[in-house]
């Protein structure tokens, strides 16, 4: 029976690295947190670890310059690299700003809220530690004390959230790297390889080093010098450049850049993270028209469109189908063997599978409507839906709409829109759909359901419908749906 692999990381659970691991690898390996960026080094060298995943630079702060000195002396190699989306929260125990009188967290998460913190906190002392997750720690032991984290950082650890996404930049990524003894990959065609080396003492030795990039046409994407720890005032350089040490113009540059150092190191060779998943969060009022462009967004941009409100049907269909009456059902009993998928066809139709069986139009019934709100009530029931929702966000870009979904099911979401409108635009929209499908109806009649239901979600225990902080709003009573979906494809294209 083969070993069971495994990854080190900077930990404890819930820091950023921890949530990269489980970005590339998921489930499939044990996991091994380490006090520091060294210690995951020493573990996968030691053999301890098959893996290690380090952070190597952030697209606000620069450089991790701790993991570049590391690289200077392992015989570690880069096997891959992974961009991960980095939203910065305020956790206290209180969860109450004006208690807060220190903060704590990672230097690199500090500084990427630095102007936040200044305009909001001047008065409060700004404290280093290792990480974000010991950061938390400290949080939950002092009722003064706040920390710079993640949102997981917070359900881990029991802290409620002050201010959610205060990181400078809201485009803010941070780049790992995968280390292993393995070597390294075969070419892919599309790779990356990272070197460090330093130069002779010459006039011009820089030019001399860099000038087989030109000879060869090969695109550098970094260069960044570090001192070098053992020399005084010399210094080593860490360059990053498309291609990979087997292709035969990269391997020809390195053997000309090799004749003007005086050391020399491959760190690897890797596939290109290419694959930038997304995440459009689009929350509103009923009536919006948040489905619609949604799902024609999501055809024109190549997303998949997840209806979190199927799920929440379905997830009342399948209790119906236990039991007529819901009272006193015990939820988290009968989530147990609930199996829930969803397929975005090609014409826009989005068809839900509950255990293998299309409950499309099943769950349109008007029975499933009348009980919707007990189910999608139970905290049981919200979790599950939850982690379903976030599940499927990982491996693939999507759009969602709902009430919460940028608040609750995405805080952390790439774009996050709340799209608006009149109740009398509202009403006019919603009684022109149910005339599309050949229903009658009566204009005052829908007009009160509209209003009872923005009581109703504005009203909600959990996940009343609410505007996330950084939301983009967009009032659409004026705009026709081409305009919206226009609108929302323009937001998509900027943040990308």
């Amino acid at each position: 029976m083969s070993k069971e692999k495994s990854v080190a990381f900077l930990g404890p659970e819930a820091s950023f690295s921890s949530i990269a691991a489980s970005a590339i690898f998921g489930n499939s390996v044990s996991r091994r947190p380490q006090k520091s960026i060294h210690d995951v080094f020493s573990s996968v060298e030691k053999d301890e670890s098959d893996f290690g995943v380090v952070p190597i630079e952030n697209s606000t702060e620069g450089s991790v310059t701790v993991t570049l000195d590391e690289f200077i002396g392992t015989t570690l190699n880069i096997m891959e690299e992974r961009d991960v989306r980095i939203s910065l929260n305020l956790l206290s125990k209180s969860g109450d700003m004006g208690t807060i009188k220190k903060v704590y967290s990672h230097p690199q998460s500090m500084g990427q809220c630095r102007d936040w913190l200044n305009i909001n906190l001047p008065s409060a002392e700004t404290i280093i530690v290792a990480s974000t997750t010991s950061a938390a720690l400290f949080a939950a032991d002092d009722p003064e004390a706040a920390a710079v984290a993640s949102i997981k950082a917070a359900e881990t650890y029991g802290l409620k959230t002050v201010a959610k996404n205060i990181e400078d930049l809201k485009n803010n990524y941070t780049r790992f790297f995968v280390i292993s003894k393995l070597p390294a990959a075969l070419p892919t065609g599309n790779d990356k390889t990272s070197i460090v080396c330093t130069v002779k003492d010459k006039p011009a030795a820089l030019l001399s080093l860099l000038k087989p990039f030109a000879d060869y046409g090969i695109n550098m994407k970094k260069i960044e010098s570090r001192p070098d720890r053992k020399k005084i005032w010399e210094y080593n350089f860490f360059i990053d450049f498309l291609g990979h040490r087997d292709d035969l113009p990269v391997s020809a540059a390195l053997e000309k850049m090799r004749e003007e150092t005086v050391f020399f190191k491959i760190l690897g060779s890797y596939p290109v993270d290419i694959k930038k998943t997304i995440t459009v969060a689009v929350d509103g009022p009923a009536g919006s028209g948040k489905s619609t462009v949604c799902k024609r967004t999501a055809l024109l941009k190549s997303l998949k469109y997840i209806d979190s409100g199927a799920i929440y049907r379905s997830v009342t269909w399948h209790c119906l189908e236990k039991k007529k009456d819901l009272g006193g059902m015990d939820f988290k009993d009968e989530l147990n063997d609930l199996d829930i998928k969803q397929v975005f066809t090609g014409s826009g139709a989005c068809l839900t599978f509950v255990n293998g069986q299309d409950v499309s139009s099943l769950i349109r019934d008007e029975t499933i409507l009348n009980n919707i709100g007990t189910v999608s009530d139970n905290p049981d029931v919200r979790d599950f839906v939850n982690t379903l929702l976030r599940k499927w966000a990982e491996s693939e870009s999507v759009i969602m709409d709902g009430r919460d979904i940028g608040t609750v099911v995405f805080p952390d979401a790439d774009i996050k829109i709340y799209l608006d409108a009149s109740v009398d635009i509202r009403t006019s929209r919603r009684i022109k759909e149910y005339r599309d499908m050949g229903k009658k109806v009566d204009e005052n009649s829908i007009k009160k359901q509209i209003i009872q239901r923005d009581e109703q979600d504005l009203s909600r225990k959990y996940g009343a419908l609410a505007k996330a902080e950084d939301a983009l709003y967009c009032d659409t009573s004026s705009m026709t749906q081409d305009e919206v979906v226009a609108h929302i494809i323009e937001i998509i294209d900027r943040a990308s």
